[in-house]
């Protein structure tokens, strides 16, 4: 249970890292373009 819950919340802290990553590129890239 414990691997479980550790588990998903490695993934969501993965999810959470990425869409920031990402709008942070896009933010950056929009900045860039215009």
């Amino acid at each position: 249970m414990c691997m479980c819950v550790s588990v998903r919340v490695c993934l969501y802290i993965h999810i959470y890292i990425d869409t920031h990553i990402h709008t942070y590129i896009c933010v950056h890239v929009h900045k860039f373009i215009f």
